[in-house]
C-alpha cells in the first residue's frame, strides 16, 4: 500500500469480539494506535472514529451499522473530498458474516486491513481483486439462494392453487391449525359482490361507481373507508374473485372460495373493453433475461417456430428496430465460446480454493447463528402459546383474546419453520456454487456444453450480467469477479500472440529455421 500525495478521507473501525477478548490484551486503543499512525504516514485523513465491543458474527452491530450510515451519506455527497475508505486492523476485526460483506460491497469502498498490509480498492493488483470478489460473489448468491427458495416455495404454492401473498380487498389471511389460508372477510364480501354487480350492467362509469360507493358508505382500502378508483379498475381485473388467480405473469386455478361467479366475471371484462384475459406461459427460455439489443436496449424474448424451433428478438417491432432475429443455437454456440476465457492457471485456481475455505468458515458462522436465532425464536413462541393456553383455561383472558393471540403466534410459527427451511436448502446452494465455481475455473465449456437449459441459465446467470446482442454478435457483460479473470486472461493471451508474432517474424529473417533452433527470449 503506497502513499497517496493527495490527502484522502477515511473512518477508522476497531473492534474486539468481547470485553472479555478487550482485557486479555486485543485492545482497542492498541487498534486505534496503529491506524493512526498508519494515517499519518500515508498521508490519509481521519475523519471519524467507530470502536465497539461486539462480535462479528452477527450482523447488526451498532457502531458497525453508524459507520454504514456515515459512509452511505458520504456515498451521495457531490464534493472530491468525500469519505470512502475504512481502515481496520485485520479483516476478521471488520466483518465475520455474509451480509456486512454485501453492505461494504455495495458502497464502493476503499479497505484498507493494515496489518496483513492489503487493500481491496479499484487500484488493487488483479488477483487481490479476484480473491475478493470470490467472496462477496459467495456471499450475494447465499441471498440469493435464500430469495430464490422464498420463491421457489411460493411457486409451489400456487402450482397446489393455494396464492402466496397478501390477500386482496374481501379476503383475509389467516392461520387454521398452523397452516397459512386465506378466507372470505364477511365484512367486504357485499361491497365486492355489489362492485362487480354494478359495472356488469354498463350504465356506470368506474367514476360513477366511486361516488355511488362513497355514499354509500362502501370503502376499498383495509385500512380506511376511500375508495381509490384504481384499485377498483385493479379489483375488476382480478380474476381471483371467481376463485383463480395470477401469480408471476402466470394463471392458476385456486381452491379459495371464490365471492363471485365466473359469468359475472367475464361479464365485467367484456364491458372493460374483452381485454386483459390471463394467459398461460407455456416455454421457458434458456436466454430469458440475459441479454439486451445491442441497438435500442430493449430485451431481447424467445419464442417457439412450429413447436420445436426457438428463436430470440428484439421486444420492440421490426418497424422500429432491425436487429435480426437469432437462433437458440447461435446464441448457445457464441456463450460457450466466451466461456473459453474462463480457464484458470493452477496458481489462480490455489487461490481461490483458499478463499473458499475462508468464505465457507465465514458462511457456516452466519447459517449456525441464523439457525441458533430461529430456533430460539420457536422454543419462545411456544412457551408463549403455552402460557396463554393456561391463562385462557385459569379465565385471565377470554376467548377471544386467547384466539386472536395464539393465531398470531401459530402463523409466526409457520413463517419461522419456512426461513429454516429456506436456510437449510441456501446452505446446500452455498456449496454447489463453490462447486460450480471451481468447475468452471478449470474446464468451463465442457462442463456448459453437458448442462441441461435450466442449469446452463443458472450458470450463465453467475457469470454474466445484461449481455448485449447486436448485428448478430454477443457482447459480453460480465459480473464481478469475473470481470477481473477475464481480462487478466485476455491480456496473457494478447502477450502470447505478440510473442508468437514476434518469434515468427525472427523466423522468417534469419536461417536459424532451417537449421531447427530458436532464438532465445
Amino acid at each position: 500500500m503506497d502513499s497517496n500525495d493527495l490527502l484522502r478521507s477515511a473512518v477508522i473501525y476497531c473492534r474486539v469480539s468481547s470485553s472479555r477478548q478487550e482485557k486479555e490484551g486485543y485492545s482497542i486503543p492498541a487498534q486505534e494506535k496503529l491506524l493512526i499512525e498508519y494515517a499519518l504516514k500515508n498521508n490519509i485523513k481521519v475523519v471519524k472514529t467507530f470502536k465497539e465491543a461486539e462480535s462479528a458474527k452477527e450482523s447488526g452491530r451498532k457502531c458497525f451499522n453508524e459507520m454504514v450510515r456515515f459512509l452511505k451519506e458520504e456515498k451521495e455527497k457531490k464534493s472530491d473530498d468525500r469519505c470512502r475508505s475504512i481502515l481496520v486492523e485485520k479483516e476478521d476485526r471488520l466483518t465475520r458474516n455474509f451480509k456486512d460483506i454485501v453492505t461494504l460491497d455495495d458502497l464502493d469502498l476503499d479497505l484498507y486491513f493494515v496489518k496483513e498490509n492489503i487493500c481491496i480498492s479499484k487500484n488493487s493488483s488483479s488477483q487481490q481483486k479476484l480473491i475478493h470478489g470470490f467472496k462477496v460473489l459467495l456471499a450475494k448468491n447465499y441471498s440469493d439462494n435464500l430469495r430464490e427458495e422464498t420463491q421457489k416455495g411460493m411457486l409451489e404454492k400456487a402450482r397446489q392453487g393455494y396464492y402466496p401473498s397478501a390477500a386482496p380487498i374481501g379476503y383475509k389471511n389467516v392461520t387454521i391449525d398452523g397452516k397459512k389460508e386465506i378466507i372470505v372477510d364477511e365484512k367486504n364480501r357485499s361491497f365486492i359482490e355489489r362492485l362487480f354487480e354494478l359495472y356488469a350492467t354498463g350504465e356506470y362509469s368506474i367514476t360513477v361507481i366511486r361516488e355511488k360507493l362513497v355514499r354509500e358508505g362502501q370503502g376499498i382500502t383495509k385500512k380506511s373507508n376511500k375508495v381509490v378508483r384504481s384499485r377498483i379498475h385493479a379489483t375488476l381485473r382480478n380474476p381471483f374473485y371467481y376463485g383463480d388467480f395470477m401469480w408471476k405473469g402466470i394463471y392458476y386455478e385456486g381452491k379459495h372460495e371464490p365471492i363471485i361467479s365466473r359469468e359475472l366475471f367475464n361479464k365485467v371484462q367484456e364491458v372493460l373493453s374483452g381485454k386483459g384475459r390471463p394467459r398461460k406461459r407455456v416455454h421457458d427460455f434458456t436466454f430469458k433475461g440475459l441479454l439486451r439489443c445491442g441497438h435500442c436496449g430493449c430485451r431481447l424474448v424467445g419464442y417457439l417456430a412450429k413447436g420445436k424451433y426457438i428463436y430470440y428478438h428484439c421486444n420492440r417491432s421490426k418497424a422500429i428496430c432491425n436487429e435480426k432475429y437469432v437462433s437458440e443455437q447461435e446464441m448457445d454456440k457464441q456463450f460457450m465460446e466466451d466461456l473459453k476465457y474462463f480457464k484458470m492457471s493452477n496458481e489462480t485456481i490455489e487461490h481461490l480454493r483458499n478463499a473458499l475455505n475462508e468464505s465457507h468458515q465465514e458462511e457456516k458462522l452466519y447459517f449456525e447463528s441464523c439457525m441458533n436465532n430461529l430456533d430460539q425464536e420457536i422454543k419462545n413462541l411456544r412457551k408463549k402459546l403455552s402460557i396463554a393456553y393456561e391463562d385462557r383455561v385459569n379465565g385471565i383472558i377470554t376467548a377471544e383474546e386467547y384466539v386472536q393471540m395464539s393465531n398470531a403466534w401459530k402463523m409466526r410459527l409457520s413463517e419461522v419453520s419456512e426461513e429454516i427451511d429456506r436456510h437449510d436448502k441456501a446452505n446446500i446452494g452455498y456449496y454447489e456454487d463453490g462447486e460450480r465455481i471451481l468447475e468452471l475455473a478449470q474446464n468451463a465449456v465442457l462442463i456448459y456444453f453437458k448442462m441441461n437449459s435450466e442449469e446452463k441459465r443458472k450458470l450463465l446467470n453467475l457469470v454474466y450480467s445484461n449481455c448485449f446482442w447486436k448485428d448478430g454478435k454477443m457482447i459480453p457483460q460480465y459480473r464481478q469477479p469475473f470481470d477481473i479473470l477475464i481480462d487478466m486472461n485476455k491480456k496473457k493471451n494478447q502477450m502470447k500472440g505478440q510473442k508468437r508474432l514476434k518469434i515468427d517474424k525472427i523466423d522468417r529473417s534469419y536461417p536459424w529455421r532451417d537449421l531447427n533452433l530458436r532464438p532465445t527470449d
